[in-house]
């Protein structure tokens, strides 16, 4: 039995929905889908700068500890977690003549660059007050434009398959966003491997403008046509869908159980490639080719969807990253070919994992309608979707191959003109 049934056209048992039954007026014109994804590239950009970049320049630079560091980026993380379905239900109840979705990315977008910009490029001496005002800023601000942006993208279509191009336009960009904000300083002629700042006030300059000209793509040509069914008035009536039988918290348990299976070999990537493989050097361009496998292999998996269903192809998908990381105990020095192939499988087999769960918790909006006569896509989009932000599991390679860096002996410079510096 599928873990999501496919609403209204599709079959029970979760195959694909007849396509006779699709509308031509349901499907999302490109221009529609290259202005809805494009705001997922600068936040992807900001928020993996914020988890991977800040942490090892504000302890090795700005000189505060990797510990204080850590606590209070968990803080403000913290937070985020209470905003995000608080932010969600608000959406809900915004009033529609504002544009539901609209408003709140239009509200969201110049905090958020601001807070960027002040994070990213911050004075001689800021400290841990300045790290948890800022950081608390970009992850509000963020989930202001994230958390309606997901309903928003719910939205779009009542279709069952053009939801899927939906995400994956998101996923697309998102990926994107990651692989700029990873190699960018390197191609800017930003070369010297032990210096950040310079790299951060790019990244901040690209976040900015980005968000400038993806908001200003959004708002003129995503249309806001969101239609909420809330029963009853109370905060605790709209999320009344987590609680009792319903497939939405099996989806958020396969979520956590794919993100426990994606960090075992995510976070032991850095010491395989180093003390097996024996090639450290080559981690970073690794990464790229597994991000770029990701970004190729979502289109794929969104095309097979449409055949043979969302959560088959997951499953599918899932397989065959497990059947390529069974050759993994076999590699050994020298085997750096072998080792490509099975980061550009799994990268392949990745892109299931980001844009069909997300979309199969889309059409969650519509069983939830079926079931209850509510409809509260607001509710569903803080929980399990992926942000555009770098994965966990891939965060904290990037945060130990940092703090080696950060750790290793480099010459006193002057405190008023911090060392700038960059992983490859």
């Amino acid at each position: 039995m599928p873990l999501v049934a496919a609403p209204a056209a599709a079959s029970t048992q979760g195959a694909a929905p007849n396509k006779a039954a699709a509308r031509a007026g349901d499907t999302v014109a490109w221009t529609v889908l290259f202005s809805y994804g494009s705001l997922a590239l600068p936040l992807a950009i900001g928020f993996l700068a914020l988890q991977v970049f800040v942490p090892t320049y504000y302890a090795g630079v700005l000189g505060m500890s990797l510990t204080s560091v850590g606590v209070i980026l968990l803080l403000a993380r913290l937070w985020d977690t209470v905003t995000d379905p608080l932010i969600g239900y608000a959406s809900e109840r915004t009033p529609a003549w504002l544009g539901r979705r609209r408003i709140w990315v239009l509200c969201g977008v110049p905090v958020l660059a601001l807070a960027c910009w002040a994070l990213f490029d911050p004075p001689s001496g800021a400290g841990a007050g300045y790290l948890l005002f800022w950081s608390a800023v970009v992850y509000m601000a963020g989930t202001m434009v994230i958390v309606p942006m997901n309903a928003w993208g719910a939205e779009l279509s009542p279709d069952y398959h053009q939801r899927s191009r939906v995400s994956g336009a998101r996923v697309i960009f998102g990926l994107v966003g990651t692989l700029v904000a990873l190699v960018a300083p390197t191609l800017l002629g930003q070369g010297d491997a032990r210096d950040l700042g310079e790299a951060l006030e790019t990244i901040a300059f690209m976040v900015v403008v980005g968000l400038g000209i993806s908001a200003l793509l959004v708002l003129r040509f995503v249309p806001d046509r969101s239609t909420v069914v809330l029963r009853g008035r109370s905060i605790l009536a709209a999320f009344s869908v987590l609680r009792g039988r319903t497939p939405f918290p099996k989806l958020l348990g396969c979520y956590l159980l794919n993100g426990i299976a994606n960090a075992l070999p995510a976070t032991l990537f850095l010491l395989f490639a180093t003390h097996v493989v024996q090639r450290p050097d080559l981690a970073g361009p690794w990464m790229a080719i597994y991000f770029s496998s990701m970004i190729v292999g979502t289109p794929i998996w969104v095309r097979l969807a449409r055949s043979f269903g969302k959560d088959s192809c997951w499953r599918v998908g899932m397989a065959i990253a497990c059947l390529a990381f069974s050759v993994v105990p076999f590699i050994g020095p020298g085997d750096e070919a072998i080792f490509v192939a099975v980061i550009v499988i799994t990268g392949l087999a990745g892109g299931a994992d980001l844009v069909l769960p997300a979309s199969m918790q889309a059409d969650m909006v519509d069983w939830d309608t079926l079931r209850t006569r509510s409809r509260r896509p607001g509710i569903f989009s803080p929980y399990g979707e992926p942000r555009p932000r770098l994965p966990l599991p891939w965060r904290s390679v990037w945060l130990s191959r940092s703090w080696i860096l950060s750790a290793s002996p480099r010459p006193q410079k002057r405190a008023t003109r911090p060392s700038r510096s960059w992983f490859w």
